[in-house]
């Protein structure tokens, strides 16, 4: 049930990619490539709050 609360990552089958040309096929894998390894990053690093342009104030726990 998708009603936009939550994030779904949809993982590449080899069906989807039957048809691709090579440099399709080398885009998309350099999209989903970028994409996990963002997610892989801390989100709650000082660095990556740092680079956000949100102006939100943010409470740091000791």
């Amino acid at each position: 049930m998708e009603d936009g609360r939550y994030e779904y990552i949809k993982y590449a089958t080899i069906n989807d990619y039957i048809n691709y040309t090579t440099e399709q096929l080398e885009y998309q894998s350099q999209i989903t490539w970028n994409y996990m390894t963002f997610r892989n990053e801390d989100l709650r690093s000082r660095d990556y709050l740092k680079k956000s342009n949100d102006s939100t104030p943010i409470v740091y726990k000791n």
